[in-house]
């Protein structure tokens, strides 16, 4: 695939400077931002060295830097330095500290300066990595649970339910285990917001590209998925089960969807094909023929390889 063939832009979220750096050679990546959890993960010491090390190899994408601090005078002060470090870089300042209070004062302030912001929302992420990591399990095979309780009562999935869709009921669930294939697609009238306790990785299409209700595997693409990092997957992305990013561990994987989507199945006479694929509340399923859920009778509707990524996992 070319970087000329994508019609979406891509942006690489991670804190490893060589991985940037092969990444940005490929051409296919439009940008690069990267998070305190990220930097500690890749064992980042010194904040200021890395982010110059970072315009010196990046200097013509955008770069987005996030403030470590939780108060808004410390967010001020390294706002501005940050922003000093280059032309193209970018301060991410979340909507909020860690405390609920609103940074939108401090974000006028600056943006009325002429600082380059991305405004990103804490939301309390480290409560939803906990809780799938605490609360739920990790199974030999995959589970689905359309709503968990300890999920549901985190503040984090109101603030989610308000900040991303209007107030709109929305449920809380997980998908974890092992897995490597690619068995199904399916496709929501919505939008999927996930977040991994873990790594992961999924395995998209585009809608678009169904043809007389049939895909070729041929036409899904891989995507590596950091953990403690929110992905929307929108309601043209053909999506299904995560795959482990590792060989040696599984995934778990925040779920959140309108609430009672893939509860129960209407009943209602089928009277298109697409109703045909309809398995469960505003879930409609392509199976491919070696996957057991085409077996139990869903919509045999991908072609080509049953893609299995097991040999392409460390």
């Amino acid at each position: 695939m070319k970087a000329s063939d994508l019609t979406i832009t891509i942006y690489a979220d991670g804190a490893d400077i060589e991985a940037m750096k092969e990444e940005y050679k490929k051409g296919y990546v439009k940008g690069f931002t990267t998070n305190p959890t990220l930097m500690k993960k890749a064992g980042v010491k010194d904040y200021v060295t890395f982010a110059k090390e970072c315009v010196k190899e990046i200097p013509d994408l955008p770069l987005s830097l996030e403030v470590f601090a939780d108060d808004f005078e410390g967010m001020e002060e390294e706002a501005r330095i940050i922003c000093g470090l280059g032309k193209n870089v970018y301060v991410k300042i979340p909507i909020t500290n860690s405390k609920g209070e609103s940074s939108i004062p401090l974000i006028k302030k600056l943006s009325a300066e002429g600082l380059r912001l991305n405004v990103t929302a804490i939301l309390t992420m480290k409560q939803i990595e906990e809780t799938l990591r605490d609360k739920t399990p990790v199974p030999e095979g995959t589970d689905y649970v359309a709503e968990e309780k300890a999920l549901q009562e985190l503040p984090a999935a109101d603030k989610i339910t308000n900040s991303l869709v209007g107030g709109s009921p929305m449920q809380f669930g997980w998908c974890n285990g092992h897995n490597t294939k690619l068995n199904c697609l399916e496709y929501h009238r919505s939008s999927e917001i996930n977040l991994g306790a873990t790594d992961f990785i999924l395995l998209l299409a585009k809608r678009e590209e169904i043809v007389d209700f049939k895909l070729d595997s041929s036409k899904v693409k891989a995507f590596f998925c950091p953990a403690g990092t929110m992905i929307e997957v929108y309601a043209t992305a053909l999506h299904y089960a995560p795959c482990q990013a590792h060989k040696d561990s599984g995934f778990q994987v925040l779920v959140g969807l309108p609430k009672g989507t893939n509860v129960g199945c209407p009943d209602f006479p089928r009277v298109n094909t697409e109703d045909k694929l309809l398995t469960a509340t505003n879930k409609w399923l392509l199976a491919h023929a070696e996957a057991s859920e085409a077996k139990d009778g869903a919509w045999v509707g991908i072609t080509g390889e049953n893609i299995d990524i097991a040999n392409d996992i460390q």
